[in-house]
């Protein structure tokens, strides 16, 4: 599960340190007091739009994708520092990789959309809140060791 930035930590009955983000819960529980969740569909036909970066930012991202809307935009800050992820997918099954690009982004490729095969794998091993999922928008930086 995705808590977004961890603001407090709690050891649990089996011994394990549990990390938890308390913003991230308010603001799930603001959202469903606003009736943003309710209605026929709940949140998955509504659009989230996340401002600003940092911790609050990625807070708000994991309690958007929490409640299940079906879409997180997100504008970063000047101050917004991006993180990489290592994707792992193997294609030597002949499987096809699923998403789509554009070619019109410098030195990366910037990903437009999942469209099945081993990256949706990928996306539902991680979970449906993971930040470590592939979505529209990330930078691919390097394939296969070359940027």
């Amino acid at each position: 599960e995705a808590a977004g930035a961890i603001d407090c930590v709690a050891r649990g009955e089996d011994g394990l340190l549990v990390g938890h983000s308390m913003e991230r819960q308010a603001l799930c529980a603001r959202i469903r007091d606003l009736g943003l969740c309710s209605g026929p569909h709940g949140a998955s036909g509504r659009i989230g739009l996340v401002l600003g970066g940092g911790p609050s930012g990625r807070s708000a991202q994991a309690a958007l994708l929490e409640l299940g809307f079906a879409r997180v935009l997100h504008v970063p800050g000047d101050e917004e520092h991006f993180f990489s992820y290592l994707v792992m997918l193997d294609k030597s099954g002949g499987e096809k990789l699923g998403f789509d690009v554009s070619h019109d982004n410098r030195d990366s490729l910037r990903v437009e959309g999942v469209s099945g095969g081993l990256t949706a794998a990928w996306n539902d091993a991680q979970g449906p809140t993971s930040i470590l999922r592939v979505r529209p928008g990330d930078l691919i930086v390097d394939i296969n060791g070359a940027s």
